[in-house]
């Protein structure tokens, strides 16, 4: 075994960061080198395959995708950085530029056979848990698709909540099964009108 643990390399790394907060050095790699230097395969040629991933390939490929008809497709993706136009700096907890800075974006399609119109209150569902905020219609979206931006739902100081956390629709059972990170932007999502 010898060697630290991945706990204790975090530990250490965290350490020497709080002990100079104006930089640390982690790694040192020849540029020249890199790539020779961390192959790790004696004959000096690239697994684009890995062995490990392959049943899990090849499961992916032989297995039909789910479907819920109560639960269509959502996106968690979106065009800007999720902090884009948040926060004014200058007074916090007070939101940048024209608004909603946190809405939920779908197809006209979609909108029009749920009567959701701009502006309107939507309530969003998946197996996890639920959120309201407002509906924003993107021409751009496919029908079965909705997005809503990251980075927001945080409480300010003075106790106010901006926008809606997208982590309370995310199950942390549905997970990647190599890295184990939930699946954040591809969630089975249910949307209707607030009441």
């Amino acid at each position: 075994m010898g060697g630290p643990t991945p706990l204790e390399l975090g530990t250490e790394l965290f350490r020497r960061i709080l002990a100079h907060p104006e930089g640390v050095e982690i790694a040192r790699q020849r540029m020249e080198t890199n790539l020779e230097d961390h192959l790790g395969y004696a004959d000096g040629k690239i697994r684009l395959a890995p062995e490990a991933m392959l049943p899990e390939i090849r499961r992916a490929i032989a297995t039909e995708p789910m479907r819920r008809p109560a639960l269509p497709a959502g996106h968690g993706g979106r065009p800007p950085h999720p902090l884009d136009g948040q926060h004014d700096p200058a007074r916090p907890g007070v939101a940048k530029g024209q608004g909603p800075h946190c809405a939920l974006n779908l197809s006209p399609a979609d909108a029009g056979s749920l009567g959701i119109r701009d502006g309107d209150l939507v309530r969003v569902s998946t197996n996890r848990g639920n959120l309201t905020m407002p509906a924003q219609i993107d021409a751009k979206l496919m029908a079965g698709h909705v997005w809503m931006p990251n980075g927001f739902g945080m409480v300010s100081a003075d106790g106010t909540v901006q926008g809606a956390n997208q982590n309370e629709l995310t199950d942390a059972a549905d997970r990647d099964p190599f890295t184990g990170i939930p699946h954040h932007r591809y969630v089975r999502c249910r949307v209707e009108r607030a009441t």
